[in-house]
């Protein structure tokens, strides 16, 4: 189970239908409904009454069936979570140096079209689909078993979707740069914490969501980040406050290890 699967699960839910569900998370209805399809296809089971106008929630009587059964559970379970965003990366396409997609009067779509793209398994329909959008079908697509960001080291002539953030990052200096995220808009990727609702977190489920809300704060304190962003309001208290005495109202020390209090 994916976390987008999760995320459409949840939009539709809220909002009875893939379109709106689509514009909820500014993606395409079709992308939307392909992570439903994979979703209930894992779980072995439809999770939606199907009619031309909306979709819902399949959950009125318990199925007899196992699998069904299974499905019918795992439902409940996903329509009890909520989405809390902690913060929010810009997604877009990034290249060498010099590339031509980066010159200021270039023609994007023929750019797009006659290089070559780097992508994996799991993206690949994903890119697809954002270029045949845009009427594009790209001659070259290369698989890759990694990131397209480290397969592009060394090539000058392929593009390839990213976090725009990598081309801040020292391992990447000067190896990188990324197309303005306005020439290709794509919507965020998004870091989250789930929980149920009404359900108040266990102390370590809630101690990480406070460490990584700190962590985050300190790394964007130390210099300005371009395409990254909070989803909570960061508060000055957080970014300077220690992380030992929270840590250790949760845990105690048991020699060499760590034990909830």
């Amino acid at each position: 189970m994916k976390i987008r699967q999760i995320k459409a699960f949840l939009a539709i839910v809220s909002t009875g239908g893939v379109r709106p569900a689509a514009k909820k998370l500014c993606l395409t209805p079709s992308t939307v409904a392909k992570s439903i399809g994979q979703l209930e296809s894992d779980l072995g089971a439809p999770l939606f009454e199907r009619s031309a106008l909306n979709l819902r929630l399949n959950a009125a009587d318990p199925p007899s069936s196992s699998s069904s059964r299974a499905a019918f559970s795992q439902t409940a379970e996903l329509s009890a979570l909520v989405e809390e965003p902690l913060f929010e990366v810009d997604h877009g396409i990034v290249a060498a140096p010099g590339h031509p997609v980066l010159a200021p009067d270039a023609d994007l779509k023929t750019v797009f079209a006659q290089s070559e793209w780097l992508t994996t398994v799991q993206d690949e329909g994903f890119l697809l689909e954002k270029l045949g959008g845009l009427g594009i079908s790209p001659e070259r697509v290369t698989l890759c078993d990694f990131f397209g960001i480290d397969a592009l080291k060394g090539r000058n002539d392929a593009l390839t979707l990213s976090p725009l953030s990598v081309i801040e990052d020292s391992l990447y200096a000067g190896r990188l740069d990324a197309l303005h995220p306005a020439l290709f808009p794509l919507s965020p990727l998004t870091v989250s914490f789930f929980h149920r609702k009404a359900v108040e977190p266990s102390p370590p489920a809630d101690f990480m969501r406070y460490a990584l809300r700190l962590a985050f704060a300190q790394w964007m304190a130390a210099k300005p980040r371009r395409f990254i962003r909070a989803r909570w309001r960061p508060t000055r208290s957080l970014m300077f406050l220690g992380i030992n005495s929270t840590f250790e109202t949760i845990f105690k020390r048991n020699g060499n290890k760590f034990q909830l209090t």
